[in-house]
């Protein structure tokens, strides 16, 4: 399909005139074109931007109910076409193109947000957030941890805990995009968010990109990041969830159940997943660590939502092989079945990650590629992989540290690893959406490695760069080995210890920090 023919089935989805024929020929090629994928969730985007625009520019005024406190009423007459009813508003089914709509919607966009600032905002209600410790936020918080009402708050990376009225927490996780038009409305842009809505807030909402939820007291999950489909688990009670989009499919969700949102508007039921929210604010950083020590050596450690509900396994069965680590025991790899495999997926798209541990390589391994933590999906079609490794060079017999990501794309560095010592190496992607620094980082023993040019390229579509944690052949988080099915190849001989993952981009001082006081003897 040609880019005119993706563009006008688009743009028909959107108005809601496209024939059944013509929904089949755009839903194939969405299937099966990765391009095409992301055309049309950019298209859609634009286009909820730009009717959410058009709603804010001409709310009225909200008053204050009162029988309620500082719930914000909307006049009857217009909750139809509003943001309310989770209506978008109609459009003529023949557009202009959609780089000339896309500017129209950035005017009439602008345009909301001064009427909003200068008519709107009410600066007197605020609401109480908490951070938990080393997050990264800006927005209008003041020392006492109070922000207005109407403001946005925006997290790098971290966690965020809000009271709001009617009995209603949320804890959002970084990267994170929140606005808080009034008392009884959460925008989600972006981020993963646990709600607690009390029975004082029945009819609270949760709007995101591609979603409304309405909860009518209860307990529930919502995903919203950029480039998948956002995601609604129910925990306890009920709500009411619909797309925003394209068909606009509206369903009453309780209890046990949960669905994601198709790129046609339709909900699928997937598995509920409880492990995926932080119900409250941790102590540290989310993170995922394998220490490899205490009773359960396999077991992980950390703050992340995914490790009370990981299972990690070697893959032969059996014990774990341990040998003396850099702190306590490590994971000792001698044999092709001694990997150790979770069900963990990892971490997708192209968000920003870090991973870190320690390494003693031992000789003989003659893989090209050994791989030390991996996940995604390898295969030849849909190339969405995250592998961290150490790869030998095309000229010598050295090994450099390397990493790829999506199509094939890989960032070698330029100092060769050392056999039978111990060395500390780590990584940091900063995903396509970064503007500070370069996209990836290889550290060795605490320094930034320079990127060799012998691997390393950046291709021209962004959209390449994605990890793949949801196709049919995708492969969990594993230690030792590549993501390839069965662990049958890509295996580190060695011992592995202290494996980090971070669901952010750590700065170098952090980076060194997870080295520890046990830096000093790395090459033991």
């Amino acid at each position: 399909m040609n880019r005119q023919e993706l563009e006008r089935l688009t743009q028909g989805m959107a108005d809601g005139s496209l024939s059944e024929e013509e929904l089949t020929l755009l839903g194939r090629e969405l299937e099966s074109n990765s391009n095409a994928r992301d055309f049309y969730r950019r298209s859609m985007k634009v286009e909820l931007l730009f009717s959410e625009a058009l709603q804010r520019s001409s709310q009225p005024t909200p008053v204050v109910a009162p029988n309620r406190q500082r719930r914000l009423i909307v006049p009857p007459q217009t909750q139809k076409p509003s943001r309310v009813s989770g209506q978008l508003l109609s459009f003529p089914a023949k557009r202009r193109p959609l780089l000339r709509f896309a500017m129209a919607a950035a005017v009439v966009m602008l345009s909301a947000v001064l009427f909003h600032q200068v008519f709107l905002r009410d600066s007197g209600p605020s609401i109480h957030v908490a951070f938990s410790p080393g997050t990264s936020w800006s927005g209008p918080v003041d020392d006492d941890g109070r922000m207005p009402f109407g403001e946005t708050l925006k997290i790098e990376f971290g966690v965020a805990e809000f009271d709001l009225p009617g009995d209603v927490r949320a804890v959002i996780e970084g990267p994170a995009e929140i606005e808080l038009p009034d008392p009884a409305l959460l925008v989600l842009r972006e981020g993963s968010g646990w709600f607690q809505v009390g029975e004082d807030g029945q009819g609270f909402r949760v709007l995101t990109p591609s979603v409304e939820v309405v909860d009518y007291g209860t307990r529930f999950g919502l995903l919203a990041r950029p480039n998948e489909p956002a995601e609604v688990h129910v925990f306890d009670g009920l709500v009411n969830c619909a797309a925003r989009f394209a068909m606009k499919e509206s369903e009453d969700l309780q209890e046990g159940r949960s669905l994601r949102v198709s790129p046609a508007g339709r909900w699928i039921e997937q598995e509920l997943d409880e492990q995926k929210f932080l119900t409250s604010l941790p102590h540290q950083l989310p993170g995922i660590r394998f220490s490899f020590d205490g009773e359960d050596p396999l077991m992980p450690e950390g703050e992340h939502p995914s490790v009370k509900g990981m299972k990690v396994a070697v893959h032969r069965g059996g014990e774990a092989r341990l040998t003396e680590g850099v702190q306590g025991k490590a994971l000792s790899i001698r044999e092709r079945d001694d990997v150790v495999k979770t069900n963990w997926p990892g971490i997708g798209g192209s968000a920003s990650r870090t991973i870190a541990c320690w390494i003693r390589p031992t000789r003989g391994n003659k893989n090209p590629f050994a791989g030390i933590v991996s996940w995604g999906d390898p295969s030849d079609k849909s190339l969405g992989k995250c592998h961290f490794m150490i790869g030998k060079s095309r000229r010598s017999e050295n090994r450099f540290l390397r990493f790829a990501v999506g199509d094939s794309i890989q960032f070698s560095g330029s100092t060769p690893i050392v056999y039978g010592e111990w060395q500390h190496i780590a990584l940091v992607f900063r995903g396509t959406g970064n503007i500070d620094g370069d996209m990836v980082e290889l550290y060795l023993n605490g320094e930034r490695e320079q990127v060799a040019p012998e691997f390393s390229r950046l291709p021209e579509d962004d959209s390449v760069i994605s990890t793949v944690i949801d196709g049919a052949r995708s492969q969990p988080l594993q230690i030792g080995s590549g993501p390839f099915p069965g662990s049958t190849g890509g295996r580190f001989f060695g011992a592995i210890d202290e494996v980090w993952i971070h669901p952010r981009a750590l700065s170098a001082r952090e980076v060194r920090g997870l080295m520890g006081s046990e830096h000093d003897g790395a090459s033991r």
